[in-house]
């Protein structure tokens, strides 16, 4: 019996869009809100946690900083907003070939993954949609 592939796990920032620092942005901007910001006491510890932990859930970055579940949870909303208007705003772009990928994939039948990065399911590690839709 010969194997079908059903679903393709893709990531975002830098496989499949151009985000040009984008998430990086969008974790200072977050971090600010707890005095993290350049020159203040935890900054650089911070913002290399976040550059050595890129791709991972974005809350369990949030959670090794900040110490808290309080903390963390907010500073993952504040993640998640300006993230959102930054996509918005047209900041990011998808890489050359991305939309064809995703395109042959759904015309194959083939569902598109991506890792969540914020808000992971318990037991998941990929959150599946059709390829192409928002």
């Amino acid at each position: 019996m010969t194997a079908r592939i059903s679903v393709a796990c893709l990531d975002m920032a830098g496989t499949t869009v151009a985000d040009e620092g984008s998430v990086m942005s969008a974790f200072r901007a977050a971090m600010e809100q707890f005095g993290l910001v350049p020159g203040a006491p935890g900054y650089d510890r911070a913002t290399e946690i976040v550059r050595v932990t890129m791709g991972q859930s974005k809350i369990e970055v949030f959670r090794r900083i900040l110490g808290d579940e309080s903390s963390a949870a907010a500073a993952n909303s504040a993640f998640e907003e300006r993230y959102a208007r930054i996509v918005g705003a047209g900041e990011i772009a998808p890489l050359p070939g991305a939309e064809q990928t995703l395109g042959a994939l759904r015309d194959a039948g083939i569902r598109s993954a991506s890792p969540p990065a914020s808000r992971p399911r318990p037991g998941t590690s990929c959150s599946t949609r059709s390829a192409g839709a928002p």
